[in-house]
């Protein structure tokens, strides 16, 4: 291999780390409390279920302060957010395959 090809693949590489990195902390979901405010209670929940491990910290307290203020808790919408994650991984498991 010359050593322009090995710099090219280096530089390629540089760039491609470089890219993932800048994705991956893009990768933290975040939602203002105005966004937060128009959602229903089992939505927020739902999210905080889905979501948990992609949300930023000032995201999660915006959720979490958002459910006190409506004097509201998750425990309520358990049996939503199972049917809900039930269906999503139907469509996922079968979904698909009625319709490729």
């Amino acid at each position: 291999m010359t050593k322009t090809a090995a710099s090219r693949i280096r530089a390629g590489l540089t760039l491609t780390f470089t890219l993932a990195t800048a994705a991956f902390i893009a990768g933290c979901v975040s939602y203002s409390p105005g966004q937060l405010a128009r959602m229903p209670s089992v939505d927020l929940c739902d999210l905080r279920a889905t979501q948990g491990i992609n949300l930023s910290d000032d995201t999660k307290r915006a959720l979490d302060g958002e459910l006190q203020r409506r004097n509201d808790n998750c425990t309520n919408y358990a049996a939503v957010i199972a049917q809900r994650r039930d269906a999503f991984m139907y469509r996922e498991m079968y979904g698909k395959q009625d319709n490729p």
